[in-house]
């Protein structure tokens, strides 16, 4: 008996060795397995059992394991080592699995699955269910008996928090018996669903499966869901003596009961992510039980399952849409149609609105029929038709904040769809469909879709849409962009589109030869509620309208549009503007993004425009037809436009503007007028003093206007530019003033509310008012506010004018026109008898030149400006000269009083050595001259030397007017001046 100390020291040793290397072993195949956190509590092991107080462990750093009193039994050990070896039961207290989410480590390539091989059986043996079983499916080898799992959870992160599952599993299997006839695999699963938001509500189902071991494999599933729907899928193979190409694979599925309570799809929310709109979940509330009816048969032969199996396990499922080259499952639907072969039939009745997540309310039938025959169609059927009720795109409307008003609720559909051709195949599906809007009232959106469609499924897929027309008809919609932006009141909105489409490759294709859209539409501001702009009757239509969309998953949506006219018809009114049959033509519009979002403006615009109105109102404007027409092109906030503006009085403009950051500025140039054909300015624009006509010379203006719209509310401070005017030999009147030959050269600048004129060059040859003075000079710059353009500040560098053979000026000084101001008229050289030649009378005549200094007060700021004169004085010049006083009336004044007959003889050849007289001018507009002279007259008392104070009143309005109808002026002044002469008489009455 000594050796047996030794051998059992040996086998002891040889069995720590043993379970090392299965240890280490083990421990492998657990990291390949990606199993981490492993441990376990050894209860009980035995020669055929095994008890473990817990067990838990990590997959893939995702799945988190935990069982607890797990107890394993297996056949005696007198099956160790044969292929009868078998576990026979699994019993497991509590298992616990959490399921956790982890980003995919970047550059991470995920592990290839190996290809699914799988072949039919090719003898009426291998069609046993033990051999087709075992070798099909080797994994039923390994499963239990019978197994039982008295408790179990699963768990997950949902949307909401935290979503569980639970509930308890038994099933058994029987794969050794050949000659059994009872089901060998059952499997029956009950549990509970529950959710974060309403765990105590939850959603209970028991889920039963049947695998049949009797002469052919088939699968049974029944599905219950809180006791009121039912799903139930037979699988079952079908076999012909000779196992031809006819034996089949029967799938038959039913699906029937009626619609579990709201809160069994709230908990489907939270488990899929699926949302329900609040309006599908409250009808789901409102109505009774809703009852559900689907069928679904289909026969496949045997060689096309193979074929479908095959296909749906060439490529790995992991995939994700990234730029690769690797095909996808059905790269060549084609090609795998051609060797199908199936018999498929479908009926789905839905009487009441049912909730489909994600889509919305559905109601209505389906029926669908299809026979393939190694991809020669047999048959082919698809009707469905029905209602389509809160729905996700109304929904999304609604959520979008933007549309207001846009509602369609409730949707009609009818899809007809039969293959009309000979050929035979699947490559081609047409079908017609038809959407309408379901609406109580025609208060409400009316909408309509009506379209024959071809479905291709070749190698390239294929949508194409033809013959189809979309209308709609919405009676109000607001549209909302930003909070702080105007929004656009829209009323009795019409729509009516024929088009076509297509859609390929991921690319879409739109075309319409004809879009018509009618509304009325008014833009409001957002802030105060009043009205920017509103198009009545207004109406736009697009010719051969062209749309193209593209995308994919590396590249952003690229797209085009593109019209080859588009025009708007509108009656337009935007305070204080007013368009009276408003047209707007675009010819050649382009709009895209071609540039992949690479430009700071992605958006780009092309297009020739005419822009035209039959009557343009605006209250500095002479209503009349104006029009507009050029190109532009550029970015959607930075694009460039040019070309002319024109009117019916042949007022014509050209400019080159552009519009970036909201801010709109232009060079523009008036074409020069021809002031003897007409006057386009009078005819254009109200402010034109009308009593200013132009007869001759001609004008030409051209400048740089910018204008900030953000500073809209403020527009005088929005407008900034510059103009420069050139202005030759204008010949007019003004008032009861006649000029001649005016040039000009100025230029204009407005900034920040201020305006400032520079006029290097200002010539006139004559202005007569009564008294003829020229030519005029003129040096100045004038700063003033645009706010009162009258009350700004000149600045004279050189005023200088003749008169009267002599001069007149100003001295440099700077005038401020907003209060008064007093200045210093200067007289050189003036010839009397030029000036006695332009005073109303003929009886005094005279020679010799007068200087002198007119003091003038002047106050515009009143309503009537006053002009004063306060001690002026004229003196003649040292050579003297001569008066000649002739009246008609001589003899009878002199007979009266000899005192007045000496001055009359006097006065008869006086020869003066002095002229001298004070000047004034009152606030009564009198003109008193206080006259002294000396001198003689040779023919009265041996020509001694006389002395004469003479005083003279005049009213000056009075005699102004007087010179002004007896001098050399024409028709037109006379006639104002009577005018004139008439309106005061009338008013002292």
């Amino acid at each position: 008996m000594r050796w047996i100390k030794p051998l059992g020291l040996i086998f002891l040793v040889t069995l720590l060795l043993l379970i090392v290397g299965l240890s280490f072993t083990l421990h492998q195949k657990i990291k390949q397995a990606e199993i981490t956190n492993l441990t376990w509590s050894l209860g009980h092991l035995g020669f055929n059992s095994l008890e473990l107080e817990n067990i838990s462990a990590t997959y893939q750093q995702q799945q988190h394991i935990r069982l607890e009193n797990v107890q394993v039994h297996w056949t005696d050990i007198s099956t160790w080592f044969d292929s009868s070896f078998q576990i026979t039961t699994l019993a497991i207290e509590n298992a616990q699995l959490q399921l956790t989410f982890q980003k995919r480590i970047e550059g991470q390539v995920p592990n290839k699955e190996t290809p699914l091989e799988f072949s039919w059986p090719k003898t009426p043996e291998e069609w046993q269910a033990n051999s087709f079983l075992s070798e099909r499916l080797p994994w039923l080898a390994l499963l239990p008996k019978k197994t039982v799992i008295k408790h179990f959870s699963f768990s997950r992160h949902c949307p909401e928090g935290l979503c569980s599952l639970t509930g308890q599993l038994s099933a058994s299997i029987e794969t050794r018996q050949t000659t059994q006839q009872s089901m060998p695999l059952q499997a029956n699963f009950q549990g509970l669903i529950s959710n974060p938001i309403s765990p105590d509500n939850q959603l209970s189902f028991q889920l039963k499966a049947a695998l049949s071991s009797e002469k052919l494999p088939s699968l049974q599933l029944q599905l219950s869901l809180d006791n009121s729907l039912n799903l139930t899928l037979n699988n079952e193979i079908r076999l012909h003596r000779d196992l031809s190409s006819e034996n089949q694979l029967y799938t038959s599925l039913q699906l029937s009961g009626t619609i579990p309570n709201p809160i069994w799809f709230k908990t489907l929310e939270n488990w899929s992510g699926l949302k329900l709109t609040e309006a599908t979940l409250l009808q789901l509330h409102q109505q009774a039980s809703t009852p559900v009816n689907i069928d679904i048969l289909n026969n496949m032969p045997l060689t096309s399952v193979t074929l479908l199996v095959k296909q749906l396990s060439s490529t790995n499922p992991k995939i994700k849409k990234t730029a690769t080259t690797e095909p996808s499952p059905f790269s060549k639907p084609v090609e795998f149609v051609s060797k199908l072969s199936t018999q498929f039939e479908m009926n789905i009745e839905l009487p009441k609105p049912i909730p489909i997540p994600a889509i919305g309310l559905l109601q209505g039938t389906l029926k669908a029929k299809l026979k393939l025959q190694q991809g020669l169609l047999q048959n082919y059927q698809l009707h469905a038709s029905g209602n389509l009720s809160e729905h996700a795109f109304s929904e999304k409307l609604k959520a979008f904040g933007q549309f207001k008003g846009l509602d369609i609720a409730k949707i009609s559909f009818d899809l007809n769809s039969q293959i009309r051709s000979q050929k035979n195949d699947l490559a081609n599906i047409p079908f017609n469909l038809s959407l309408n809007s379901v609406t109580p009232t025609m208060s409400k959106s009316q909408l309509r879709l009506v379209t024959q469609g071809e479905l291709f499924i070749g190698d390239n897929p294929r949508l194409k849409l033809y013959d189809a027309r979309i209308t709609l008809q919405q009676p109000a919609l607001t549209i909302q962009v930003t909070s702080d932006q105007p929004h656009y009141d829209i009323q009795n909105l019409a729509l009516n589109i024929p088009f076509t489409a297509d859609y390929q490759n991921q690319v879409f294709t739109f075309k319409s030869p004809s879009a018509l859209i009618k509304s009325d539409v008014k833009i409001v501001d957002q802030s105060n509620g009043a009205s920017l702009a509103i198009f009545n009757q207004s109406s736009l239509q697009l010719n051969r309208l062209n749309v193209h969309l593209r995308t994919d998953p590396i590249n952003p949506l690229t797209w085009s549009l593109s019209s080859k006219k588009t025009v708007l018809n509108a009656q337009f009114t935007s305070p204080p503007l007013k368009a009276k049959n408003l047209q707007v033509s675009l010819t050649s519009l382009q709009l895209n993004n071609s540039d992949n979002g690479l430009s700071s403006h992605p958006v780009q615009i092309n297009a020739h425009y005419n822009v035209s109105t039959a009557r343009l109102e605006q209250a500095k404007l002479v209503p009349q037809f104006w029009s507009a027409k050029g190109v532009l092109s550029g970015g959607v906030d930075d694009f460039k436009f040019s070309g002319r503006i024109s009117n019916a009085s042949e007022l014509s403009i050209k400019h080159n503007s552009r519009w970036k950051n909201q801010n709109l500025s232009s060079t523009w140039s008036l074409e020069p007028l021809f002031f003897l054909g007409g006057n386009p300015l009078k005819k254009s624009f109200s402010f034109w003093p009308q009593e200013l006509t132009l007869a001759s010379g001609q004008m030409a203006l051209q400048g740089q206007l910018k204008f900030n719209f953000k500073l809209l509310k403020a527009p005088l401070a929005a407008l900034s530019g510059t103009v420069n005017a050139d202005i030759k030999q204008v010949s007019g009147l003004y008032q009861q003033t006649a000029f001649s030959q005016i040039s000009v050269l100025s230029a204009l600048n407005l900034n920040n509310k201020h305006f400032n004129v520079s006029l290097p060059t200002l010539q006139i040859t004559r202005v007569n008012h009564g008294l003829i003075a020229g030519p005029v000079q003129m040096t100045a710059r004038y700063e003033g506010a645009l706010a009162n353009p009258l009350k700004g500040v000149l600045e004279i560098e050189t005023l200088r004018s003749g008169l009267f053979n002599g001069q007149a000026w100003l001295d440099p000084q700077i005038i401020n026109l907003s209060k008064p101001f007093k200045t210093t008229l200067h007289l050189k050289d003036i010839d009397i008898e030029e000036l006695l030649k332009q005073h109303p009378t003929s009886n005094l005549k005279g020679k010799g030149l007068i200087d002198g200094t007119l003091p003038l007060e002047i106050d515009l700021t009143t309503e009537s400006p006053s002009f004063l004169i306060q001690q002026g004085l004229v003196t003649s010049q040292a050579s003297g000269g001569l008066l000649q006083y002739q009246p008609e009336a001589k003899s009878g004044i002199g007979k009266s009083n000899q005192g007045m007959q000496l001055v009359l003889d006097v006065l008869d050849d006086f020869h003066y050595t002095l002229l001298q007289s004070s000047v004034s001018i009152g606030v009564d507009q009198k003109l008193n001259l206080g006259l002294t002279l000396k001198g003689q007259n040779p023919n009265v008392e041996k020509g001694r030397a006389i002395n004469l104070n003479i005083n003279l009143e005049e009213d000056l309005p009075s005699l102004i007017t007087s010179m002004q109808i007896t001098n050399q002026v024409s028709e037109t002044i006379k006639r104002r001046v009577q005018e004139k002469i008439r309106q005061q008489s009338n008013q002292e009455k």
